[in-house]
């Protein structure tokens, strides 16, 4: 029904990567699996925009500009291709300081829109139950939100 929005579509555009990550995740439970899914045009492991969207296009039924969007985050080095390894941080239950930064950015805008909405007391501090909640809502696994705030904790201050 085209006059409605599908719950994965939406949580796709308003959590950016985030969103993705999760419903990749849902689709698959093995990057090798998703890789070949994806990787269907020869130069094989280099992941073109036009096939990337093809796939989001056909797989997830996700709107081209969105899309583009979320390849040009993952394209952080500006090669004009995904490699697996992009598939793989997609996939990977732990989640890197490098994909949290572009989750929170894509789904938040920036670091200090997510740093406030993150900080539920207003103290101008995050916990570790603070950046717990921030990472589950960013589709992270507890253990790895602990992980992330002790590599956020600098000033070892908790």
């Amino acid at each position: 029904d085209k006059s409605f929005v599908h719950w994965d579509i939406y949580d796709v555009v308003v959590n950016g990567l985030a969103g993705f990550r999760k419903l990749v995740r849902r689709a698959f439970t093995d990057p090798n699996e998703a890789l070949l899914d994806v990787d269907v045009e020869r130069k094989w492991r280099e992941i073109t925009q036009a096939e990337f969207q093809a796939w989001c296009r056909s797989r997830f039924h996700l709107p081209d500009v969105i899309v583009s969007e979320m390849f040009t985050m993952l394209d952080d080095r500006k090669e004009g291709f995904l490699s697996p390894r992009h598939i793989e941080y997609l996939m990977d239950a732990k989640i890197i300081h490098r994909m949290f930064d572009q989750m929170v950015d894509s789904a938040l805008g920036d670091a200090q829109t997510a740093f406030d909405k993150a900080d539920g007391d207003s103290d101008g501090r995050l916990s570790l139950a603070e950046v717990d909640r921030l990472a589950t809502t960013l589709g992270s696994e507890p253990a790895n939100a602990a992980q992330l705030f002790n590599g956020l904790d600098f000033e070892d201050t908790g």
